[in-house]
Order: structure tokens, then C-alpha cells, then sequence
């Protein structure tokens, strides 16, 4: 996540970081985050917006570890995979 001068939780910037990762993952642009943002707005209020907003980023991010693990693991199983045939192919001939 990213953590920097005024990102922490409680921060003036912490309610934009969800919405920032958004934009790489969801291939947003701008004027469609800004269309979020107010129906968002009008929708949670101005005082449980943070919450959701850093709820929505703690999501996005799991999700994103999820799939990277699953990349990690899959890539791993492929090596093991290569590996064992390569060996089945060096003792068999």
C-alpha cells in the first residue's frame, strides 16, 4: 500500500489512496473516479465515507495478494512440472 506523508490512517490524503489504487487496477480514469467519488458521497455521507473508502483499499489490496499468490504458485508447479520431465527425459533415453 502506499504509505507516505499524510497516507496513514487519518491522514488528509488516507481517503485517496483507495481510489488511487483503483485507477491502476480498474483502468479508471479521472472523470470516472470523480463521478464515483460524488455518488459515493452522496450515498455514505462525508462521515462514513473514510471508512469505506480505506475498507474498499484493504479489499483491493487482499484481493491483488491473492492473485499474485496464485500467479507464485501456479509459475511453481509449472517449474516442478518442467523439471520432472526434463529428469524422466535424461534417465529414460
Amino acid at each position: 500500500m502506499a504509505h507516505g506523508i499524510g497516507c496513514r490512517e487519518g491522514g488528509p490524503y488516507s481517503l485517496f489512496v483507495p481510489f488511487v489504487i483503483a485507477l491502476g487496477v480498474f483502468d479508471i480514469g479521472l472523470p470516472e473516479l470523480l463521478v464515483i467519488l460524488i455518488v459515493a458521497l452522496l450515498v455514505f455521507g462525508p462521515k462514513r465515507l473514510p471508512q469505506v473508502a480505506r475498507t474498499i483499499g484493504r479489499t483491493i489490496m487482499d484481493i491483488r495478494k491473492m492473485a499474485d499468490d496464485v500467479k507464485d504458485t501456479v509459475r511453481e508447479e509449472l517449474q516442478r512440472e518442467e523439471e520432472n520431465k526434463g529428469e524422466e527425459k535424461g534417465s529414460g533415453g
